[in-house]
């Protein structure tokens, strides 16, 4: 048996919520359910643990991003901060700044296995679920940076005959940058890494000299401890 099933946690949550002078949660949800006809089933427990995660990291992005915002972001965060943008979203009120405007990420993948890489708009790779993620810049020996999530012109695509391939291509002042990811299935390899992330990285100049990585690509290789269903 759980003994927590027993804690009176709506006598905590109103005495918290009089202890920090908030909103009593117990009787806002009351009130709210009066809008609505009788259900059985009141709030999902997933949605709410969903969404308490979800806008906690939010709070933290309201620390990170909004003192920082010279930095390198996400394309999301390029669009959604920049005042000038179809994309911008006042956040002088809100209380957490989460990514609600480009939400539009691809999976890629192989059937029957369960990880699920993510590919941003602009080409921004997670390759295990809830982690880090990379990103490639080009910096040429003129000194000009080349980001993905801040130049416009941008084109992905998908192909579905090879891998299931996610292919982004940047171009920017006479460059061009192109990322391709697909999930591989490596044979070399032992039955406890068979598959992992591959992103192949494509730099084409026909403007400048000399770029790093000319006419090559660069490959990452990710292994993941999710192994197929």
């Amino acid at each position: 048996m759980n003994p927590t099933k027993w804690l009176p946690w709506n006598f905590i949550l109103k005495w918290a919520a009089r202890r920090y002078d908030i909103l009593d949660p117990v009787t806002l949800l009351a009130r709210i359910r009066q809008f609505g006809r009788p259900s059985e089933v009141m709030e999902p427990i997933e949605l709410l643990r969903a969404g308490i995660l979800f806008h906690a990291r939010g709070v933290i992005n309201t620390r990170a991003i909004q003192y920082n915002l010279d930095w390198i972001w996400p394309f999301w965060v390029e669009k959604q901060f920049s005042p000038t943008d179809p994309s911008f979203i006042p956040r002088g009120f809100s209380f957490s700044h989460i990514n609600i405007t480009h939400r539009n990420w691809t999976m890629v993948g192989q059937p029957d296995l369960g990880i699920y890489p993510l590919v941003d708009p602009r080409g921004l790779v997670t390759p295990i679920f809830d982690a880090w993620s990379i990103d490639a810049w080009l910096l040429t020996e003129s000194g000009k940076l080349i980001v993905p999530s801040q130049v416009k012109d941008a084109e992905q695509t998908m192909e579905l005959e090879k891998d299931l391939q996610v292919i982004t291509s940047i171009r920017d002042d006479g460059a061009k940058l192109r990322s391709t990811t697909c999930v591989t299935y490596d044979r070399h390899r032992n039955s406890n890494s068979k598959f992992g992330t591959t992103q192949k990285l494509s730099i084409f100049s026909s403007r400048y000299d000399r770029i790093f990585f000319d006419n090559k690509k660069l490959k990452f290789e990710f292994q993941s401890k999710s192994m197929k269903k």
